[in-house]
């Protein structure tokens, strides 16, 4: 039978649709932000396309560094982080007083938008793995909406100039942020395999309430699988302490 999403899920489903849009509307301002920004302080066309490259340099950095971050600290924190960075440094690229300003707003968009996959590998990591393939194909359909967005938002604010069109595309995200910051949670995978197992079945405690579901034992197939991976870094870990005691031995 279909293996049912239930409400957690399809939360991080919307969250991470709303930031795959953030991603669309970044790449589609792109091309109006060229034309406008150019005019309105008087770039040659070389200068101006340094708006379009830093955006895709920032990128590139994000996309490299925000895994192992990730690895490192965590998806919850890294997740805050990209959402916060869109919507702040959005903002601030509308009122950008100089040129100058106006490329590392887009630089810090840019790595914020590169950093995007990490909060929906957190998600892959709550899903079923039925329906893992098919929802992370469906978050796809926001690019699409993104790109929709942007381009409505650039007739609305014809009138008004390039800054109101950074405004119109900016100012949602502080709310997508809000929620973010509020509704996800760190992965209960990443918890395991750092072997804080107390948390990790806090936050499956968690994810079984909001889904109105008990937390029986095949909810709790996640840590089952990670308990294996605990248990070799304490070996590794005991291991260690004993060859440094047997180290100490010996010098005495």
């Amino acid at each position: 039978g279909v293996v049912r999403l239930w409400l957690y899920q399809k939360r991080l489903c919307v969250l991470n649709g709303a930031l795959w849009m953030a991603d669309s509307m970044e790449v589609s301002l792109l091309s109006f932000l060229y034309e406008c920004v150019g005019a309105s302080f008087g770039l040659t066309p070389a200068k101006a396309a340094t708006i379009v490259s830093v955006v895709f340099i920032g990128e590139l950095v994000g996309a490299v560094f925000a895994g192992p971050v990730a690895d490192a600290y965590g998806r919850r924190p890294v997740s805050i982080a990209a959402a916060w960075t869109v919507a702040v440094f959005g903002l601030l690229t509308a009122v950008a007083p100089t040129f100058e300003t106006l490329v590392a707003c887009r630089c810090a968009v840019g790595v914020a938008v590169g950093s995007l996959a990490v909060p929906v590998d957190a998600m892959a990591e709550t899903l079923p793995k039925e329906r893992r393939g098919s929802q992370l194909t469906v978050i796809e359909f926001a690019w699409a909406a993104g790109a929709i967005y942007a381009a409505g938002a650039s007739w609305a604010t014809r009138r008004y100039g390039w800054r109101y069109l950074v405004l119109a595309c900016s100012l949602p995200f502080v709310f997508v942020a809000i929620a973010v910051t509020c509704l996800v949670d760190e992965s209960p995978k990443w918890l395991a395999r750092q072997g804080d197992l107390t948390k990790a079945l806090a936050v499956l405690k968690k994810i079984a309430r909001a889904n109105g579901k008990p937390l029986d034992l095949e909810d709790q197939h996640l840590l089952n699988n990670n308990s294996g991976v605990v248990g070799h870094h304490r070996e590794q870990q005991q291991q260690q302490e004993q060859q440094q005691q047997q180290e100490l031995e010996q010098q005495e």
